[in-house]
């Protein structure tokens, strides 16, 4: 049975969350991993060139997204705009179809550290959704908010070759009542 393309991306996104679940619950209770465990996106916004704020030109006016950091210095990520535009026909998208998909859908696995004195975390990619990123450097702030939200400031550029300060805020997710899967994947 072939599989389409959301279902693949399903099945990538499930096993994903299964798999560092583990790395996930290691570091609970250790002051130096305050962060370690699963974050939800609450908010993204870019700043432009002319200081203005907008809602993120690639995840749009109500992003989606997970972190996950666990306790052996692996973490990963996937985001998503969920009003992205449906497929006309679910298993053969038109080019534009998978492009736009493309662009407001982010996900990688990547190491980091944290440098608490300098409100940064670094580490290399290694695995990215987009190719250009993979086993690439990063940098980001980051800082706990008042009310325990982490919030994580970053520029990059987009596809129109604008370059943005990106502010995203996350909150700790919160458990999941029946912490298995309730479909099976062929």
């Amino acid at each position: 049975m072939k599989l389409s393309l959301v279902g693949q991306q399903t099945t990538q996104f499930v096993a994903l969350m299964i798999a560092t679940a583990a790395l996930v619950q290691c570091g609970r209770g250790k002051p130096e991993t305050d962060f370690v465990g699963v974050w939800k996106l609450v908010s993204s916004t870019a700043k432009d060139g002319g200081g203005h704020i907008l809602s993120d030109p690639l995840l749009g006016q109500h992003p989606r997204g997970y972190l996950i950091y666990g306790a052996g210095g692996h973490m990963c990520g996937q985001l998503t705009n969920p009003d992205r535009v449906k497929f006309a026909n679910e298993s053969s998208p038109t080019p534009d179809e998978a492009l736009n998909a493309f662009n407001e859908y982010d996900a990688w696995c990547a190491t980091y550290s944290i440098d608490s004195n300098a409100g940064t975390t670094s580490g290399r990619s290694e695995m990215d959704m987009n190719p250009n990123d993979s086993h690439g450097e990063y940098q980001r702030s980051l800082k706990f908010s008042g009310d325990g939200r982490l919030v994580i400031t970053f520029d990059d550029s987009t596809g129109n070759g604008q370059t943005y300060t990106f502010t995203r805020v996350y909150e700790r997710a919160t458990p999941v009542e029946a912490a298995r899967p309730t479909q099976r994947f062929p």
